[in-house]
């Protein structure tokens, strides 16, 4: 399982750092517009799923537990 993790995220760098074809003549907005467009047209829900949970993990992490940990230890 983490073995495939793995080689999933290395496909993904590759994916994320490979060359865009007329990238020359582009404005960055519209290299950054193109490469969310390929990544997302490529990977689909499985990268808005794992921009989510990313999020949440850290959210939660800053805005729950570390408040809750503070105060448990304080009081």
């Amino acid at each position: 399982m983490m073995e495939r993790l793995r080689s999933g995220l290395a496909r993904f760098r590759r994916d994320l750092e490979s060359p865009l074809p007329d990238h020359e003549r582009l404005t960055r907005r519209q290299r950054w517009r193109l490469r969310t467009r390929m990544l997302v047209g490529k990977y689909g829900w499985k990268l808005v799923l794992g921009v989510f949970v990313y999020y949440l993990i850290r959210d939660l992490t800053l805005y729950v537990l570390l408040p809750y940990l503070a105060l448990s230890f304080a009081f």
